[in-house]
């Protein structure tokens, strides 16, 4: 007998516990620091305990001062998981796709449960490349519907199953009795035709060495012998079924905590998933040479006959079960699978920065929740303010003449301590002060989904840089939860924080001091623009400008706002690109069509300049935000609110449908 001792699921949890003691500081015993409990199932808590009794990590790892403890939750227990997590008793839950979806109900989260389905993925490649599509955006955005943030993914790699037979085609299974300890493997033998048997982890291997079972599911993160008789005249049947998860944390324990503290979880987790990837794509490749080595017969499940057709029997059940919409999500999945999409964020290249920069000057508006504290990263957080209340200041940097054209601005930026936070009123004297001293023009800016307070600040930063912004540029920053898998939290903040904008920009408008004013949003952040332009305020003839950068607004809604708007004067710029993935993962969530996406699909409308970004955008890139990132698209944007002329006018090239004009940036030569 040949032992495997590969043990991956152990030692995904211990390695999370070590990557997140790196980051954090660890005191078991201190009564004054701040803990953090992480919950999961299946797991050596002696294990976990022993490891953080060695960890001593200096504080001067992380300004955070916390005592990280695991739970390992009793099985009995496990389905109250989820409940722990959103009441807050444990801050983060490690919990597997069919917990969540008997918790939450598979018709509700459409996606997700696909990924449950048998035979899903033919290896363990396939599912990193579904997980870090737009696939798996949507399987994030889908769970954080129900008061919980997901954080990520955790794999198992896939399971394999041992029999006594020797295997040739999935007809060869039907009538066999295979022990599980896994009850959600229930379904895929079930749909190869064969009977399951529920046993403990310790009773499968007796029971088909004694004849009990013909067949059983062997994981390699657990401690098996292959038994004798498989080399005597049966078969490993490798890559039959993968177990996946979701790292979990409730949005109210999200918002409590600090920055510093969410991104040590973030990149924690994050880094998880990049070690345990390459170490499972690893043991995919020593699992099969091993079982060669021993001349053991061994089939990958997908490559025997019937398999197909099995999957699409299972298929067609799962979608009589969730409707039509499963059409939708088994053709997108399939494209992943395909590498049809995007199969990871890339970062797109950047150019060297043109001009000078050091007159640009951001000031910040913002209706998050204020700490106080006097760090700019900490100051605002992710929840929404209660009174509402507007802060706002000046946000001081130091100038980066090395910074590439698009890239985030990653030098220092602190709030101006000299004249502080103005509150509401306040603010609205301040800004106007603000514009009288240079040319009495204000440019604001909106972020999109996924930003921190300090995120955004440093998008503004980079932005008023690029842009050649001399006037002074004020970021509106609404409470975005600033993470992946936040989406709908941030569509509930944004339509909150629309009627704040509302006030303030109205406000804005009426002062002397405020000659004119030009409006950029992205994104998310063009729906604050959209609610606010259809006030039709007696002063919005002061706008001079309105950019509308991938606006992720469904087109009708946003065809609409654009046809009653009644303002005279000021220039209506749209800013499209055909594959902007994040707009194609709101096309997905929503079932409609996004105004953003370019193409053949651009909007085009009278009294608008639709301009398509699609001959610059990245072949595999995120093209989400091309006006304010790609080259030729920031150059045309630097051109529209320097000169105040047309798209007609900057030579750009035209294109038509319908009889209306639309425009295009072109590639450089």
């Amino acid at each position: 007998m040949v032992p495997i001792k590969l043990e991956y699921f152990r030692i995904i949890w211990l390695s999370l516990i070590i990557i997140l003691s790196f980051s954090f500081v660890v005191r078991a015993n201190s009564s004054d620091s701040e803990r953090l409990s992480i919950a999961g199932s299946a797991f050596n808590n002696n294990v976990a305990v022993k490891l953080l009794e060695k960890i001593n990590i200096s504080s001067e790892m992380s300004s955070e001062d916390l005592s990280v403890t695991y739970v390992d939750v009793p099985e009995f227990d496990v389905e109250k998981l989820i409940d722990y997590v959103m009441s807050g008793k444990y801050d983060i839950g490690i919990v597997s796709i069919e917990e969540l979806i008997k918790k939450f109900e598979e018709k509700n989260l459409v996606y997700l449960s696909l990924l449950a389905q048998p035979f899903t993925y033919a290896n363990n490649g396939e599912m990193f490349r579904v997980q870090d599509s737009i696939y798996g955006d949507i399987v994030l955005s889908e769970i954080g519907k129900f008061g919980v943030i997901p954080l990520g993914f955790w794999n198992h790699p896939q399971s394999h199953l041992v029999t006594k037979k020797h295997i040739e085609n999935v007809e060869d299974l039907k009538g066999l009795k295979i022990a599980t300890p896994q009850k959600y493997s229930y379904s895929t033998i079930f749909a190869l035709g064969a009977s399951p048997v529920a046993m403990s982890f310790s009773e499968v291997y007796g029971a088909l060495q004694t004849g009990v079972v013909d067949g059983i599911e062997q994981y390699s993160y657990k401690s098996y012998d292959v038994p004798d008789v498989v080399f005597y005249s049966g078969s490993i049947i490798t890559n039959y079924r993968s177990e996946t998860g979701i790292f979990i944390v409730s949005v109210n324990s999200w918002k409590r905590w600090t920055e510093s503290k969410r991104s040590i979880v973030r990149s924690a987790i994050k880094d998880t998933e990049k070690v345990f990837r390459g170490e499972i794509l690893q043991s995919e490749e020593k699992l099969e040479s091993l079982v060669a080595a021993m001349g053991i017969r061994f089939e990958n499940l997908h490559a025997l006959d019937g398999t197909e057709k099995a999957r699409k029997f299972s298929q067609e059940r799962w979608v009589r079960r969730v409707g039509d919409v499963g059409f939708r999500a088994i053709e997108l999945m399939n494209r992943a699978i395909d590498g049809e999409l995007p199969s990871s964020i890339q970062v797109d290249e950047h150019e060297p920065r043109r001009g000078d920069a050091s007159e640009a000057a951001v000031y910040f508006a913002t209706d998050r929740s204020d700490s106080q504290m006097s760090d700019l990263s900490e100051r605002f957080g992710v929840d929404r303010s209660s009174a509402p209340e507007v802060s706002c200041g000046e946000i001081v940097f130091d100038n980066d003449k090395i910074r590439k054209v698009g890239s985030e601005f990653a030098g220092n930026l602190w709030i101006d301590s000299i004249h502080g936070v103005s509150k509401d009123k306040s603010c609205v004297q301040l800004l106007s002060d603000i514009s009288k001293l240079q040319s009495g023009k204000l440019v604001i800016f909106i972020h999109g989904y996924w930003n921190t307070f300090e995120s955004s600040a440093r998008r503004a930063v980079g932005v008023a840089e690029d842009l050649g912004i001399t006037d002074r540029l004020v970021l509106w920053s609404w409470p975005s939860l600033g993470v992946r898998g936040g989406y709908f939290y941030d569509e509930e903040s944004v339509e909150w924080s629309s009627v704040n904008f509302q006030e303030f920009l109205g406000l804005l408008l009426k002062r002397s001091e405020v000659d004119s004013v030009d409006l950029i949003a992205h994104s998310m952040g063009n729906r604050i623009i959209l609610k606010s332009l259809l006030l039709n305020l007696p002063e919005a003839t002061k706008i001079q400008n309105i950019v509308f950068v991938a606006p992720d607004v469904a087109s009708d809604v946003f065809l609409s706002a654009i046809n009653r708007y009644k303002s005279s004067g000021a220039l209506r710029t749209l800013y499209a690109s055909q594959n902007d993935r994040a707009l194609l993962v709101s096309k997905y969530i929503h079932s409609a069509a996004r105004a953003g996406i370019g193409g053949e699909s651009i909007i085009i409308a009278g009294g608008l300049d639709s301009v398509d970004a699609t001959l610059v955008e990245k072949v595999w890139g995120v093209n989400h935000n091309h006006a304010l990132q790609i080259p030729e698209a920031v150059g045309d944007l630097r051109s529209l609110l320097s000169s105040l002329k047309s798209a007609s006018q900057r030579g750009l090239m035209r294109g038509e449908r319908d009889g209306l004009s639309f425009w295009l940036i072109q590639p450089r030569n």
